[in-house]
């Protein structure tokens, strides 16, 4: 998908890797920031970049000593 300045959700729907339950409720939490045009909902791609950025990173396991 070619970036935007903008995405409606059904737009970011086809990239996120999460469903549309998991981005409202990260719009709920003000994890995830969005704007409204009249009814519909739409996230900036910066907004987006940042909430990815922000999410918890996975730490390697250490390889138990013997």
């Amino acid at each position: 998908m070619t970036r935007k300045p903008a995405y409606t959700i059904e737009e970011l729907l086809q990239i996120h890797p999460g469903g549309r339950t998991r981005l409202y409720d990260a719009i709920k939490a003000g994890q995830l920031v969005a704007r409204k045009i009249g009814r519909q909902t739409i996230v900036l791609d910066d907004e987006y970049t940042a909430y990815l950025q922000a999410l918890p990173k996975i730490e390697p396991k250490r390889e138990a000593v013997s």
